[in-house]
């Protein structure tokens, strides 16, 4: 059967209900009918032969089951009647209702909210063109092959002679401030200074004026043209739509604006105001002058490994011919995204395995609950079983039944999910990278609803098991045990008391030593008195 055939089959036993009944209806009595005719020119009777058809067919109603349970989607159907069956139930039951969802919305919540962090962080790739391909190069020390040193800048212009695996390979000034004299204003702005290739390997355009071109790059000192950044050029500028070539006096110099940047152009290291170019040529000998960022873009077809055994080489050659400067010096390259954020991912992944354990206890305590209200349904369960319920269909009802608190957990954990990242970024936004792309969006929903129905089925299983199987003599007995007062049911419902009070224990314990470490560092004595001191910062101008 093809897949047209197959959707066309599932919509119209989905969506056009009625008539497919109706169809079913009509055939049915059809072929009832036809045996019947046949039946009567055997010679039986009108009545008699209608009997023998009837059980010749096996039951009109008993084949239109089996029909509907054999059609495209049925378990669509039957799904959506346990769904609407799962709400009525807990509609039935508000106190049980509200209880586990709220301590669901807390666990889910919770996951919820950290990992839109997480991927906002370090799952989501870098807003330029191919993202993956985009490397930091840094110096390390052969004995501690961790550590990350900047870049000299006479080593940067030797890897860039020397190497073959680079499409784009700029030195970055990453730190330098500079002042905004004028008239009307005097502004300490945030700036960097690339070398040639930066913007084109970034992507980047300009909504107003031109990029930097080659002879814009001086051969020593600094450039005299300045790219600004959108919001700088709306925030300190006013939006001039005349703004390129005016003069712009930065630190007592005057350079001149040849571009402003498109709105979604976004900076390596966050909001950055300007840009000014940086020299092009290797005027600058120094090799322990390690101060520089390096960002490059590794050509098509190359392998991270390959680019690194060819700086390894590089670098040997360079310690080999400069040892004062590169004994024990190596160069390690790495993907851009986990250089510039991968120092968050170990506190965040701490953070998500301590709501990973909220939301274990959370399901824990769900358990629990549903292990009572298990009992209290056992009769129920015991007359859907004697009319002939069997446990997998008794199973699926109560899974779904799990599955309807589960997402109704999720929609609260939602909201609380939100409440909770405003808060969270609200107490020190500066302390989350990328903290203006954190949203929930379509990943995060996806998450959502993954966890909502891995809860379900982790808190709903046990109860679910047991209570499909119920004793049928004892059941129906109004002398009969309920589950929890059996040995089997106190076994199962202590195991989950259990592991709640050693996820719980384990949390604790955590957030105690958590506690311990914050109270131990703001305890520790610095060597002087703190009470009577304060400390301030003046920038000034380099060149006054």
């Amino acid at each position: 059967m093809s897949l047209l055939t197959l959707t066309t089959s599932l919509f119209r036993n989905l969506f056009s209900k009625k008539r497919v009944e109706q169809d079913l209806d009509e055939e049915l009595h059809s072929c009832l009918e036809m045996l019947t005719a046949e039946k009567i020119q055997e010679g039986m009777s009108p009545k008699e032969a209608h009997r023998r058809a009837q059980l010749a067919l096996g039951g009109v109603e008993q084949v239109k089951e089996q029909v509907r349970e054999a059609r495209i989607g049925a378990w669509i159907e039957d799904f959506w009647k346990d769904f609407r069956h799962g709400l009525r139930t807990l509609r039935r039951n508000p106190g049980f209702s509200t209880v586990a969802v709220l301590t669901l919305a807390l666990g889910i919540g919770a996951n919820t909210a950290i990992f839109s962090i997480i991927d906002a962080v370090l799952l989501k790739p870098l807003p330029y063109h191919n993202p993956d391909r985009l490397v930091a190069v840094f110096e390390t020390r052969l004995d501690k092959p961790d550590g990350r040193w900047g870049v000299s800048q006479a080593n940067f212009f030797d890897w860039k002679q020397q190497s073959q695996v680079f499409e784009y390979f700029s030195l970055i000034r990453w730190y330098w401030a500079t002042t905004l004299l004028a008239d009307d204003v005097t502004e300490r702005l945030s700036g960097r200074q690339p070398t040639e290739g930066y913007f084109e390997m970034l992507g980047a355009q300009t909504s107003l004026g031109r990029l930097f071109l080659p002879e814009d790059y001086p051969t020593e000192d600094d450039g005299d043209t300045v790219i600004l950044s959108h919001h700088t050029w709306q925030r300190v500028f006013g939006s001039d739509p005349e703004i390129i070539g005016k003069p712009a006096n930065l630190d007592g110099k005057i350079y001149t604006i040849i571009g402003v940047l498109t709105p979604d152009f976004q900076p390596l290291e966050g909001e950055i105001d300007l840009w000014t170019p940086r020299f092009s040529k290797p005027f600058y000998s120094n090799r322990k002058g390690r101060y520089f960022g390096v960002v490059g873009r590794l050509k098509e077809g190359v392998e991270l490994q390959e680019a690194q055994a060819e700086l390894d080489v590089i670098a040997h050659r360079l310690a080999d011919e400069y040892p004062d400067a590169q004994a024990g010096f190596g160069a390690r390259i790495q993907p851009l995204q986990e250089y510039l954020y991968g120092y968050a991912g170990e506190r965040l992944f701490v953070f998500f395995g301590a709501v990973l354990f909220v939301l274990l206890i959370a399901c824990a305590n769900v358990a629990s609950l549903m292990m009572v209200r298990a009992a209290a349904r056992e009769k129920e369960m015991a007359v859907r079983s004697s009319l002939g319920a069997g446990r997998l269909r008794l199973t699926r009802q109560l899974l779904t039944e799990s599955l309807v608190l589960a997402l109704l957990g999720a929609a609260c954990g939602l909201f609380l999910a939100f409440v909770g990242l405003q808060w969270i970024l609200s107490i020190n936004p500066g302390a989350v990278p990328r903290v203006n792309e954190i949203t929930v969006n379509g990943r995060v929903l996806g998450f959502t609803l993954s966890i909502a129905v891995l809860t379900g089925l982790l808190f709903g299983l046990i109860p679910a098991f047991r209570a499909s199987k119920p004793k049928l003599n004892e059941a129906l007995k109004e002398t009969g045990q309920l589950p929890s007062t059996r040995w089997g049911g106190r076994r199962v419902h202590g195991l989950l008391v259990m592991a709640e009070i050693a996820l719980a224990l384990v949390l604790l314990i955590g957030a105690g030593l958590m506690i311990q470490n914050i109270r131990g560092l703001l305890q520790l004595d610095p060597g002087f008195r703190t009470e009577t001191l304060v400390t301030m910062d003046i920038a000034l101008p380099i060149r006054r």
